[in-house]
């Protein structure tokens, strides 16, 4: 073997540890910011407090919602959601599309319409994570 492909291969061991290294500690954030056991009681209250905030201010009538139903109504669009919310930073949504292929150009205009929503209602974009998949 010569001292090219050595090379190579060293530099390949060399990333796969440190995208292992960094997986693992991102792993263990996630762990503990959403672990009540780890969490002191007042914490766990001020924690639990955000999200029951959050869910109010997205389920309101007239709110993030019905907006968002609207619009997808406007399209034509059969869809379901299922959501969960950890934090106001982390709010994870998956919109599920029934009867219909997703395609790139319809997956990137449900997610606008969700986008366009958020920053109509004044919700921090970057706290949505949003994905689309066939039902």
């Amino acid at each position: 073997m010569n001292l090219g492909k050595l090379s190579v291969i060293g530099i390949g061991l060399v990333l796969l540890v440190v995208a292992l290294f960094i997986y693992t500690q991102d792993s263990r954030k996630e762990e503990k910011a959403y672990n009540p056991s780890q969490m002191s009681q007042k914490e766990y209250d001020v924690l639990l407090k955000e999200v029951d905030d959050i869910q109010e201010l997205l389920a309101k009538k007239g709110g993030f919602d019905e907006q968002v139903a609207e619009e997808m109504k406007k399209e034509g669009y059969d869809y379901s959601i299922a959501g969960m919310i950890f934090s106001k930073d982390d709010i994870r949504l998956s919109i599920i599309m029934n009867n219909m292929v997703v395609t790139p150009q319809e997956q990137e205009k449900i997610n606008k319409i969700f986008k366009d929503m958020i920053i109509k209602n004044n919700l921090d974009p970057k706290a949505f994570k949003i994905e689309v998949t066939q039902g």
